[in-house]
Order: structure tokens, then C-alpha cells, then sequence
């Protein structure tokens, strides 16, 4: 009950945002939206904003820890240039592996997105980008909590 009010506060007024990016998803091509971003060099700066937004949030920081942080940084940098278009030579393991082991949920995931679009907003990208971009990365919902719904014993779509 808690965690669906938590929800419903996170995504309240994303609804019809994220169905207007559907539509345009796609229409411009994927490497628009990299461009649009500043291509490599835009990218690494939201990513690099994105993750001091995770290692000051309780709900997330635990998962953004220790000695590997770096490579998992420079790892999640090169997977998400490549979902949005850009070039990327990202040959790490599947996003099913990745968070097969963690206790990752729903919630993780819509907190995660909730920062995505801060780290956005704070590098001065528009809504109709950042809403752009959510949809792309809120697509890959499925396969990251695969192994989580399969523990629930819920069906991923």
C-alpha cells in the first residue's frame, strides 16, 4: 500500500508526457536524440551528474558501491550512448545477468528514472528530451527486474 502511494508520487504528471515521447520516439531517429543530448561528451556529463545524484540517495546507493564503481560507471556510460543512439563499442554481459543478483524492484527502478530526469533537467536539457529519454531507459524495465519477476512469479512484458 506505502509502496504504491511512493509510486503513484513518482509518476504523477508522467502519464500523458511519456505517451507524447512514445510518439515521437522514433520519428527523429535515435541519433537525434544522442545529438540532441551532446553527443559523447554530453552523455558522459549527464552520467557523471547522474551519479552523484545515486551516491547521495539512500534508496539507490547501496547498488552504486565499492571498488568496481568506476567500471560499472564507464559500463552503464557505454550501454546507455549505445540505447540512445550514439556509438559505442558496449560488449558487457546482458542487463538479465546484471541484476539477476540484486534485490532490485519496481520502486529501485522508479527512483532511479525520478533521478535520470533530475541529472537531465540540472545538465539543461528540455522536458520533451528528458521525457525522451525516460521512455528509452523505462523501456529496459523488463529485463532488468527479469530475474525479480520471475522470483514473484509475475510474467515480464
Amino acid at each position: 500500500m506505502v509502496m504504491n502511494s511512493v509510486r503513484s508520487d513518482i509518476t504523477t504528471g508522467f502519464a500523458l508526457r511519456r505517451e507524447l515521447a512514445q510518439k515521437r520516439d522514433g520519428q527523429d531517429g535515435e541519433d537525434q536524440l544522442f545529438s540532441r543530448l551532446g553527443g559523447l561528451e554530453g552523455v558522459d556529463e549527464f552520467v557523471t551528474r547522474l551519479y552523484e545524484c545515486v551516491e547521495r540517495d539512500r534508496r539507490l546507493n547501496q547498488f552504486f558501491t565499492g571498488a568496481k564503481l568506476k567500471a560499472i560507471k564507464q559500463a552503464q556510460t557505454d550501454f546507455i550512448i549505445k540505447t540512445l543512439g550514439g556509438p559505442s563499442d558496449y560488449s558487457g554481459r546482458s542487463l538479465e545477468e546484471i541484476h539477476a543478483v540484486l534485490a532490485i524492484t519496481d520502486y529501485h527502478i522508479d527512483c532511479f528514472l525520478q533521478l535520470v530526469a533530475r541529472a537531465l533537467r540540472d545538465c539543461g536539457h528540455d522536458q520533451e528530451t528528458v521525457d525522451e529519454v525516460i521512455v528509452k531507459l523505462g523501456n529496459l524495465r523488463a529485463s532488468i527486474l527479469k530475474s525479480y519477476y520471475a522470483k514473484m512469479g509475475y510474467t515480464a512484458k
